[in-house]
């Protein structure tokens, strides 16, 4: 298991979203599915980019 540290600047940027994370119930989790998300996006975009190039191989001959 792996343990994140963030650390927020004093920055307005950085301020709204430590708020934003002190509002949900667990930032913990809320941060979990945001890179879940972003795993499975880029999994799935490979997946796509694999199909299109084995989809028909003769769609560029002349």
């Amino acid at each position: 298991m792996a343990k994140i540290l963030l650390t927020f600047k004093n920055n307005e940027k950085e301020k709204a979203i430590e708020k934003f994370l002190e509002d949900k119930i667990s930032a913990t989790a809320y941060l979990k599915e945001l890179v879940w998300e972003k795993m499975n996006e880029k999994k799935d975009n490979a997946v796509v980019e694999q199909k299109k190039e084995i989809e028909d191989p003769a769609n560029n001959f002349d």
